[in-house]
């Protein structure tokens, strides 16, 4: 049953909706004959069963960490999460992938108006080791931080790309990350959480 879960992940449409847009989420990698508990406003009551493995869900606006316990026969195989974020003015997507016992992270950032000085926050987990960063015009970490700056303008649809890696304390060890997407729009502050994978 633990390979099923180790192979089986939560793939929205778009992680990065407009408030009030209709996403559609499927988890992939699931065994056959599974049925599903979804969870979308993250307060650990399911919202919905379905014997598929897809759902549609309107996002309203904010963060949100959707899950969904996967069973097989009356018994979990697994749980797959991922963050949601509707937002009107701007977005960020993480992702993760190990290469040879790092963890590289990847965050795309894309304006959905216009945003000045587009910049993001991302905690670095206890213990962890941050290495390469690549991407932004500036960036410096401390207290358990990475912040990175781009000088730039970012019209509707544009994106910048963050790409760091993470080593962890000792192989295998689990962790999660949080950050925010922040940058200036008609002068005022706009932040937003960042979406798409949390734990690793």
């Amino acid at each position: 049953m633990l390979a099923f879960a180790a192979n089986m992940e939560l793939v929205p449409s778009t992680p990065i909706p407009k408030p009030g847009g209709e996403i559609t989420l499927q988890v992939t990698g699931a065994p056959g004959g599974a049925q599903f508990s979804w969870d979308f406003d993250g307060d650990g009551r399911p919202d919905v069963s379905t014997t598929q493995p897809t759902a549609r869900w309107t996002v309203p606006a904010g963060y949100w960490e959707v899950t969904v316990d996967v069973r097989q026969g009356g018994r979990s195989v697994g749980r797959v999460s991922a963050a949601v974020v509707a937002h009107a003015d701007v977005g960020a997507v993480r992702s993760v992938q190990w290469i040879a016992g790092v963890a590289e992270v990847t965050v795309i950032v894309r304006a959905k108006q216009t945003v000045a000085a587009p910049g993001l926050a991302e905690t670095i987990p206890p213990g962890w080791v941050l290495g390469t960063v690549e991407g932004p015009d500036l960036f410096t970490a401390h207290g358990g931080t990475l912040y990175v700056l781009w000088s730039t303008i970012l019209d509707p649809g544009a994106e910048v790309r963050l790409r760091y890696r993470l080593h962890p304390p000792a192989p295998g060890m689990a962790a999660r990350l949080l950050g925010t997407v922040s940058g200036y729009r008609d002068g005022d502050r706009v932040e937003a959480r960042v979406a798409g994978r949390v734990t690793f």
